[in-house]
C-alpha cells in the first residue's frame, strides 16, 4: 500500500506492507509501485508513517522510533541498514 504527500522536499512516498514501513522517500514516478497490500495492518502502517512524516515536518517531531519498519532488500543491503541502525 502507498501513498504520497507533499513536503517542503518535493512529493514524498511511503510504501507499508502486513510488516510494516517498506519504504519512504522522494521518488521519481516511473520507480514507484505498488505493492498491491489493501489491509487494514497495512492502511494503519500508512496513516501512521504519514502522521509522523507531516509532524517532523512540521517541526514537531525529531525522530521515527515508533515506526514499524520491515526493508526488503538483498542480505547485503539487509546487513548494511542493520549496522546503521
Amino acid at each position: 500500500m502507498q501513498a504520497s504527500l507533499e513536503t517542503p522536499v518535493g512529493l514524498f512516498t511511503i510504501r507499508t506492507s502486513d510488516e510494516g514501513v517498506i519504504g519512504a522517500g522522494v521518488e521519481k514516478p516511473a520507480m514507484l509501485a505498488d505493492e498491491g497490500v489493501t489491509s487494514e495492518t497495512a492502511r494503519r502502517y500508512l496513516d501512521h508513517a504519514i502522521e509522523a512524516t507531516r509532524e517532523y515536518f512540521d517541526g514537531s517531531r525529531r525522530d521515527f522510533d515508533d515506526l514499524t519498519l520491515a526493508p526488503k532488500g538483498t542480505k547485503f543491503q539487509m546487513r548494511v541498514w542493520q549496522a546503521l541502525c
